[in-house]
């Protein structure tokens, strides 16, 4: 919970606590509101720790904020007197200071919208410039070979169509498992069924509730377009399905080996 002193006695901070609350009923991943909530604390207990009302922190304040996230050690108070070198290892990466910085950033939009903050001042910090990333990748990947094994290893119908949602299409995991049929529009007549004007086989990712709790990143919805081998894993699976559960009426992601949930 996030908390500022008033009269030396912690109270509620319901600014902070009703925008996580937001995102929270907007059903976005758990593990997402928990960073949400860890970076704005960081914001928030700098504020207390060196007697700044963040309702009411200014421009100054988050740049400094900023400078003391890219030198001071991690595992140290921000309002430690005590700096880093850039090679030392002790410090934040940029990205971690970017995303830290985005955050607040993010809430302090929202609660310009919603009237909890002066609209200047509001405006102020959500214009202080987010530091460059470096872009270095570092993720690894599969090589050509385990790509050939991955699509070459006889899947069943479901798998395999998950597999080239997230390879063939960039999906999440959270996307691939909640699509449902009336998402999925590999052909105009289809599309005309569901009020889509779109043309080529494409799905519609859509953030929705799913029983298993993942979901997508992201809030808006979008459109994909999918290759010719997505459309077939998609065929093969309805086939199965018709052939073995008799509906279609039933998330993509809950289609398992033989059994099936509906909507």
């Amino acid at each position: 919970m996030l908390v500022r002193a008033d009269s030396g006695s912690p109270v509620r901070v319901v600014e902070g606590s009703d925008w996580l609350l937001e995102f929270t009923v907007a059903y976005a991943p758990e593990n997402t509101v928990k960073s949400y909530a860890g970076r704005l604390s960081k914001w928030w207990g700098w504020c207390v720790d060196s007697g700044i009302d963040p309702i009411f922190a200014s421009h100054k304040d988050l740049v400094e904020f900023q400078s003391r996230l890219q030198e001071v050690p991690k595992g140290l108070s921000l309002t430690s007197e005590v700096r880093t070198l850039p090679s030392d290892p002790r410090r934040r990466s940029s990205r971690t200071v970017a995303q830290i910085m985005d955050t607040i950033k993010q809430f302090y939009s929202w609660a310009v919208l919603h009237k909890r903050v002066p609209e200047a001042m509001g405006q102020g910090l959500s214009n202080v410039k987010t530091p460059r990333v470096a872009t270095t990748a570092t993720a690894p990947r599969l090589s050509k070979s385990q790509v050939a094994t991955l699509l070459g290893h006889d899947w069943h119908p479901r798998n395999r169509l998950l597999i080239e949602l997230l390879y063939g299409a960039g999906l999440r995991e959270g996307e691939a498992l909640g699509l449902r049929i009336e998402d999925v529009h590999v052909n105009a007549d289809i599309a005309q069924l569901f009020d889509c004007d779109l043309s080529g086989a494409h799905i519609h990712v859509v953030k929705r509730f799913h029983a298993t709790g993942v979901t997508t990143k992201s809030r808006r919805p979008r459109v994909v377009y999918l290759a010719p081998r997505v459309v077939q894993a998609y065929t093969d699976w309805n086939a199965w399905m018709y052939e073995n559960l008799g509906s279609p009426d039933m998330n993509v992601g809950d289609v398992r080996s033989g059994t099936g949930a509906r909507v």
